[in-house]
């Protein structure tokens, strides 16, 4: 007697591996620079900048962000409300997508971001007679760019959708900052169509109740799996 097909095994990824591969390859980079500097320079470089510079830094802190959106998100796979994918490869170009979440409303595209200590802001102008601009501030700073490399995302993962016949399910973009100060009123928690959160938040925003009962949602995550693969 034949033994049964095993099941098929959901590549889920691991959050933040690409960024800490490519923080592993900056610092050594950096390391390299910093040997052919004097000694004095060298102790006084490392005291100040141990993990390199700057923009080096930023890839561990961006890694550390991603861990734990991913955590967050494991306590929903946990309780049997989606399922969650992690640093996904986006074909044809450099990117990388950090967390999908397949949930009974749609597939939740999660961009991670670490603003340690920042106040997250969404300012609205306009309206009455002419049309309402929100724009997004992080610490006082102006991140447009944020929510539109999010809404991009999206458009890959609709791409995905549509050529596995799951042109039907909903796309929602999600900003998850970690670590930072978000506005206290739900309304002022999105720009436009995407979601602002933070990880403790998160289940709010991907758990909501909707149509998709778990084996259209494993489908949809094996699929979204198999179309955007895992970056390790």
């Amino acid at each position: 007697m034949d033994d049964a097909p095993a099941p098929p095994t959901l590549d889920v990824g691991t959050a933040g591996a690409g960024a800490r591969r490519e923080y592993e390859r900056r610092r050594a980079k950096d390391d390299a620079a910093r040997a052919e500097r004097s000694r004095v320079w060298r102790a006084l470089n490392a005291f100040f900048y141990p993990d390199g510079r700057q923009s080096t830094h930023a890839w561990r802190v961006g890694a550390a962000g991603e861990e734990r959106v991913a955590q967050a998100l494991t306590v929903l796979v946990d309780a049997g409300e989606g399922y969650a994918l992690h640093d996904r490869r986006v074909p044809g170009r450099r990117s990388n997508i950090d967390h999908l979440f397949v949930g009974a409303s749609g597939v939740f595209v999660i961009d991670a971001k670490r603003y340690q200590n920042a106040d997250v802001k969404v300012e609205r102008t306009g309206g009455l007679f002419g049309p309402t601009k929100e724009t997004l501030r992080v610490g006082g700073r102006r991140k447009n760019d944020l929510v539109e490399a999010v809404i991009r995302q999206c458009d890959v993962v609709r791409t995905a959708l549509a050529s596995a016949g799951h042109d039907d399910v909903a796309v929602v973009p999600v900003l998850c900052f970690v670590d930072a100060y978000l506005p206290m009123m739900k309304r002022s928690r999105r720009v436009g169509t995407v979601h602002l959160s933070g990880p403790r938040k998160l289940g709010e925003v991907v758990a909501a109740p909707g149509e998709l009962d778990d084996a259209r949602r494993f489908a949809i995550a094996m699929a979204l799996s198999t179309a955007l693969p895992s970056m390790t």
